[in-house]
């Protein structure tokens, strides 16, 4: 299930998620007990951009893959690159992983990309979602921040431009998340990028299984 998060200004962008993973073809909470973690946030340095994901996380390591594997400089080319890899991607990954594991439809995902625009000259987010189910993504701009999933937010009381307020918006998440009736893998630690024109830097900012 997960958590994913970004805050879009001019001149940088942050972006937080968890790091508590499940297989693809988990159902129950043995498998969620093993609090296994992986990296759902990716960062490539040549671009100066970064990959996070929400969801199918094989999926999104395929993606990731194939982005690098495309050659292409910069936010501006990855975002327009970005439609025709989902479409490849989405068809190849129900054939190969997951349809051969017993799971026939998409179990769904959110990737964001974030970066520096050349074309405006300024820091852009972009957003590519594919509900449980679904057979296309769907892309919307980040403008000036998202929370996924919503904790209920109408506005944010105030902007998430800190790792302090990043870390807030997660510990709601977390508690939403693990109040539903159904067992989800979220939580664990709470990863932060901060992506600025030249630089990208990525931090361990929060335990979201200590307390505050």
């Amino acid at each position: 299930m997960s958590l994913l998060n970004c805050y879009v200004a001019e001149d940088r962008a942050l972006v937080s998620v968890d790091t508590c993973m499940a297989p693809i073809s988990s159902g129950n909470a043995a498998d969620l007990a093993r609090r296994a973690h992986g990296s759902k946030l990716l960062a490539l340095p040549h671009a100066n951009v970064v990959l996070a994901a929400r969801g199918e996380q094989n999926f999104f390591n395929w993606l990731a893959s194939d982005l690098n594997r495309a050659m292409l400089d910069g936010y501006d080319a990855m975002a327009e690159r970005m439609q025709s890899l989902l479409d490849k991607n989405l068809e190849a990954f129900m054939e190969v992983v997951a349809k051969p594991q017993g799971v026939d439809s998409f179990p769904g995902a959110e990737i964001l990309m974030v970066g520096w625009s050349r074309a405006t000259n300024r820091m852009q987010a972009a957003v590519w979602k594919c509900d449980h189910g679904e057979k296309a993504f769907r892309v919307a701009r980040v403008a000036p921040w998202m929370a996924s999933p919503n904790p209920g937010y109408a506005e944010l009381p105030s902007p998430p431009d800190s790792a302090e307020r990043m870390t807030a918006i997660a510990r709601d998440q977390v508690e939403l998340l693990r109040s539903l009736p159904v067992s989800v893998a979220v939580g664990g630690r709470l990863l932060l990028a901060e992506v600025t024109r030249d630089a990208v830097s990525i931090s361990t900012v929060a335990d979201m299984e200590v307390k505050p």
